[in-house]
């Protein structure tokens, strides 16, 4: 008898928390991956084990563990008293043409090719172990990274001083109460950090920020009811800075036989109020489209809305026993937030072994971004934890 797995726990091990795939544990042979349903975007779920044979620990790609990053050990640290969302006036303090120096933030890599990315210069986002950090990050600048931590999923923000310098530990920026059936995940922030959108339990949050309260940066996350489906799971968000973009993954793809009950598609949703909390417009689906599966899974968007990063795979067989083999990043761009993806090409430079992709952020500049790596090995125990990881480039 196969084992069942879901798709959820694929994309739940890279997003830590999120429920990403539900596995066929007998689909029919003769089911067949609609992709009618939605003709310029069909997202496909994260792999389902079907698979009850325990293949070695090296080699083992059955279903990704659900892994919540529960932490071993509690963080005491006091709230980072110090951030508050950014000043949204004009800076009147500009750099002058003729200068021939510029900082590191005036940089752009975005005219560089995608095997520029490569992971020889990944670094271990370590430094936060003792929180059980997970779903890292970037702010627009790549100054600072916000990630979940303790095993009640509070918040954290940890800020470094220059492009290229380590991160510090960080300091928890709310206290909200603990909720066993949430478990929220992927911290992000918009509106001047005005703010923080989260995923969690099958739905997405938003949480105001409190000016002068020190003590409670953020408000209590509440349901954000526009974008949250009936039927449906939202397990993974990514937002514009501006605040007027989000783009929402969401489990209502069709199968992929022979191990995955369904799949993803990414929907955009607008407002034209981009105040903190203001509810968002009908969704659009636009999931890019990667032949010949159509997976789409993490999806990562550029701070203006323009560039999206996330996981899928070319390989002609996507199974519970090649997922960690074949699943990688891949990168598509357009013209305006209201234009369709241009083909995604695969960041062929972040090549580990035997793991599986998953992007979290990219910086303004696109010169750096944060993804997680995980093994898939249910039999492992404890159940292997992902990695995170921050790779930066040098702009040409």
């Amino acid at each position: 008898m196969g084992r069942a797995l879901s798709l959820a726990s694929l994309s739940l091990v890279a997003c830590t928390l999120n429920p990403a795939f539900d596995v066929l544990t007998d689909v029919d042979p003769g089911t067949s991956t609609d992709t009618t349903a939605d003709t310029s975007t069909s997202t496909s779920t994260s792999p389902t084990t079907s698979d009850e044979t325990s293949p070695p620990p090296p080699t083992t790609t059955d279903a990704p563990p659900v892994t919540t990053g529960t932490t071993t050990g509690t963080t005491t640290a006091a709230l980072d008293t110090t951030t508050t969302p950014a000043d949204t006036t004009d800076d009147t303090s500009t750099t002058d043409e003729t200068d021939t120096e510029s900082t590191d933030n005036d940089k752009q890599c975005w005219n560089q090719l995608n095997d520029t990315w490569s992971s020889a210069n990944s670094v271990v986002l370590d430094q936060f172990e003792d929180d059980a950090p997970a779903d890292p990050v970037l702010s627009a600048d790549g100054l600072a990274i916000v990630y979940m931590a303790t095993p009640d999923r509070q918040p954290f923000r940890s800020t470094r001083g220059a492009f290229g310098d380590p991160f510090p530990n960080g300091m928890q920026i709310s206290l909200w109460p603990g909720d066993a059936n949430l478990k929220f995940g992927y911290p992000r922030l918009s509106q001047a950090n005005g703010e923080m959108l989260v995923s969690g339990g099958g739905d997405v949050y938003v949480a105001k920020f409190k000016d002068g309260d020190i003590n409670k940066q953020y408000d209590d996350p509440v349901p954000l009811g526009s974008v949250n489906d009936v039927v449906h799971e939202e397990s993974i968000t990514t937002i514009n800075e501006a605040g007027t973009i989000l783009l929402v993954q969401r489990d209502d793809g069709p199968p992929i036989p022979p191990s995955f009950i369904k799949s993803y598609r990414f929907y955009q949703f607008r407002r034209t109020e981009p105040s903190p909390g203001k509810p968002f417009e009908s969704g659009q689906n636009l999931t890019p489209s990667v032949a010949p599966h159509d997976l789409a899974l993490c999806p990562t968007l550029s701070p203006d809305g323009l560039h999206l990063f996330f996981s899928s795979t070319t390989a002609p067989v996507l199974d519970s026993d090649n997922a960690d083999e074949v699943v990688r990043i891949f990168h598509t761009s357009r013209i305006t937030v209201d234009s369709g993806w241009s083909a995604p090409t695969e960041l062929s430079g972040i090549q580990p072994a035997e793991h599986v992709l998953c992007p979290t952020s990219v910086t303004d500049n696109g010169c750096a971004m944060t993804y997680i790596e995980f093994a898939i090995d249910q039999d492992q125990d404890p159940a292997p934890t992902p990695t995170m990881y921050l790779l930066e480039r040098t702009p040409s």
